[in-house]
């Protein structure tokens, strides 16, 4: 079938415009889930695929040198594919995306072998996260215990915008209700 010219500049115009159409159906929905003094931890919960995948970021503080290719870029985050087995308790890593500082890609791996082999995680590292956040719903959630490295870390501001560190609380975070109940509740790590 051909299109006649007010046809095709019609069409045109509408692929134009989905083209600059906002993307907010397809945005990141990042989470904290885990995090130490050097690294943290995020999910994208948009990306989970229960019993196949999801999107993970470290965040690097400070910027180490160190990426897939092992380059010795310095690396502020980095993005990674991580696919589960949940049946089977095992994790692989499909892809890895490394930025630098300014937020340009400074390495990308694929590991798209089909017969890659999945391997078992060991309990309490970083691999459990990823099992749990990606088989388990409740893996998803921010964790208490992240957020509180996160704002004891020099110059980071609170995680959530009623939480303040609080002597009342130990230098931990201090939540206050919002739903006009006086109470306050102290975070301490999970």
């Amino acid at each position: 079938m051909l299109l006649t010219q007010s046809q095709y500049g019609g069409a045109m115009k509408i692929l134009i415009a989905l083209l600059f159409m906002p993307m907010a159906a397809f945005a990141a929905d990042w989470a904290l889930i885990g995090a130490t003094q050097e690294l943290e931890i995020e999910i994208d919960r948009q990306s989970v695929r229960p019993n196949k995948g999801a999107w993970f970021k470290y965040i690097n503080t400070p910027a180490k040198s160190d990426n897939c290719a092992g380059t010795g870029k310095k690396i502020a985050n980095s993005k990674h594919y991580i696919e589960a087995n949940c049946k089977e308790f095992t994790l692989r890593t499909k892809q890895t995306l490394a930025y630098s500082e300014d937020g340009s890609v400074l390495d990308y791996c694929s590991y798209s072998d089909p017969k890659a082999v999945f391997t078992e995680y060991a309990p309490e590292t970083v691999g459990e996260i990823y099992f749990k956040a990606i088989c388990d719903p409740t893996g998803r959630a921010v964790s208490k215990y992240a957020a509180w490295v996160r704002v004891n870390k020099p110059g980071n501001k609170p995680l959530f915008a009623e939480c303040e560190k609080s002597n009342e609380c130990s230098g931990n975070l201090l939540c206050k209700v919002v739903a006009g109940s006086t109470s306050r509740q102290c975070l301490a790590p999970d």
